[in-house]
């Protein structure tokens, strides 16, 4: 079970659904539609509409269509599952609001930012 996403080739709101998923480090499948509206009776079925992007999120059952609520989704749930910040030095990595730092320099593979956080630990 994981994140599906009902995107449309070419479509500019699915591709910035795609944009937010791995900004985020999410893992997820793509689910490919036709473009004429009527031939997408798999989209209709899982969210009662033939638009798209569309968000189908197995593990906490929730199915998701408008490319601004699923990007808002991704930032507010998926994302904050798992945050990686990366800093020359120090490096310093948030899981579950936890922020641990060492003196590792990393290049950053992504950044992200984080407004509050419950603890700090510090490794040397």
């Amino acid at each position: 079970m994981g994140i599906k996403i009902y995107a449309l080739d070419g479509c500019p709101y699915c591709e910035t659904v795609h944009e937010a998923l791995t900004d985020a480090g999410v893992e997820y499948d793509t689910i490919w539609v036709d473009a004429l509206h009527s031939k997408r009776d798999g989209v209709r079925r899982v969210s009662g509409q033939r638009g798209v992007p569309v968000l189908v999120d197995e593990t906490r059952g929730i199915i998701m269509c408008e490319s601004t609520n699923i990007e808002t989704y991704i930032q507010q749930t998926l994302a904050s599952e798992w945050h990686l910040l990366y800093f020359r030095s120090p490096m310093i990595i948030m899981i579950d609001n936890i922020v641990w730092c060492s003196s590792v320099s990393v290049e950053p593979p992504i950044r992200q930012s984080f407004t509050e956080h419950t603890s700090v630990k510090t490794n040397a």
